[in-house]
């Protein structure tokens, strides 16, 4: 894959429709482009596929109670991406209707959120951590026991600051001291 193709797709919605019956009648080359699919593969009842197996019923139930409403949906689930990692999606659909009023189906877009997704999430735990620092100490002091109580408080639950004070007390990369407290983290 050119890095001229890839540039010219990464940033472009990933545009779809589909037919009344749910069967899928248009992917955009950017869509293609992300899931690694070629049309063959996905239109008609192959367009579901790289929903992640934990979304899956969320998303169709989603999707059928806005077919069933004719009302404009929207939904976050993890879409596989054509190197098989999942990342997160925000996606929007519109019913459409003919000249007549007669319901086409629906048509609409895929945005790729995954990195600004797992910022917010990022955040929002260190925020978490921030406000309950006092009690998680214990925790930390079992997986860091060179760190002093005054260190602890100094800390007061800021990321940074804890994978700086790692470094200088345990020796560590920084890289090193990140995945720990990343493996801590995600251990609460």
């Amino acid at each position: 894959m050119s890095e001229t193709h890839e540039l010219r797709f990464a940033d472009a919605p990933m545009q779809w429709s589909v037919r009344p019956d749910l069967s899928c009648d248009y992917l955009s080359p950017a869509w293609l482009h992300f899931t690694g699919n070629t049309p063959e593969q996905a239109l008609g009842e192959g367009w579901p596929r790289g929903v992640h197996p934990e979304d899956l019923t969320r998303w169709l139930d989603r999707c059928l109670s806005a077919f069933d409403e004719r009302e404009p949906f929207e939904i976050e689930y993890r879409l596989r991406r054509w190197d098989g990692e999942y990342r997160w999606v925000v996606d929007c659909g519109m019913p459409r209707y003919s000249k007549r009023g007669v319901f086409l189906g629906y048509a609409g877009c895929c945005i790729d959120i995954d990195d600004f997704f797992r910022r917010k999430e990022k955040q929002v735990n260190w925020d978490r951590i921030q406000g309950n620092w006092k009690q998680m100490t214990g925790s930390l002091r079992q997986r860091w026991g060179k760190l002093t109580d005054d260190e602890f408080e100094q800390l007061a639950g800021h990321k940074d600051k804890l994978v700086g004070k790692l470094q200088e007390r345990y020796g560590l990369q920084k890289d090193e001291a990140e995945r720990q407290v990343n493996e801590w983290e995600k251990n609460l």
